[in-house]
């Protein structure tokens, strides 16, 4: 038994490596993350407002993302937020601070088709947002969201990065 075992554990190992048909997840490469907000400019001393995530398959063919983004209706949603000033000064952030069990019932993915964007809006996440500064009217910040789909790529998890400028009113 343990023969046949440790063979197939590395052919599947490897499966991924190989390229061509067994490309079953997205690389950041592959897919652009843009972020597009409800409402521009942002008001400085309001709550931070909601936003719409744009995910783009760069390649030509089909890939596959989990959407874990709201993994439960009673979970904020699960990605990491920062917001930067000119100064590269870390102004505020929201991070979602839980762990999901994953199981074959819990797990969806979204497929990307190649050119169409893939949008997830994120909402009801501002009273979370914990801010080291307040953000001042006029000026102009850098808005970083970051997405993981731990189940990527074997071995590590890949991150999507959206970045916005925004400016204060």
């Amino acid at each position: 038994m343990k023969k046949l075992l440790l063979p197939c554990l590395i052919l599947l190992t490897c499966l991924p490596s190989f390229g061509g048909g067994f490309n079953f997840w997205p690389e950041s490469k592959e897919v652009e993350c843009s972020v597009v907000l409800a409402s521009e400019p942002v008001e400085a001393g309001k709550p931070f407002p909601d936003f719409t995530l744009v995910f783009t398959n760069k390649s030509r063919k089909e890939v596959r993302l989990l959407d874990s983004f709201y993994p439960s209706k009673c979970l904020k949603p699960d990605i990491i937020l920062e917001i930067w000033d000119g100064e590269a000064r870390e102004m505020a952030y929201y991070w979602a601070r839980y762990r999901v069990e994953r199981s074959v019932e819990n797990t969806k993915f979204a497929v990307l088709k190649p050119g169409i964007p893939f949008q997830v809006p994120i909402r009801g996440f501002a009273k979370h947002v914990i801010y080291h500064h307040p953000l001042e009217r006029g000026k102009k910040y850098l808005m970083k969201v970051t997405y993981r789909d731990g189940y990527g790529t074997p071995g590590r998890s890949v991150g999507y990065v959206a970045r916005k400028e925004f400016v204060t009113k």
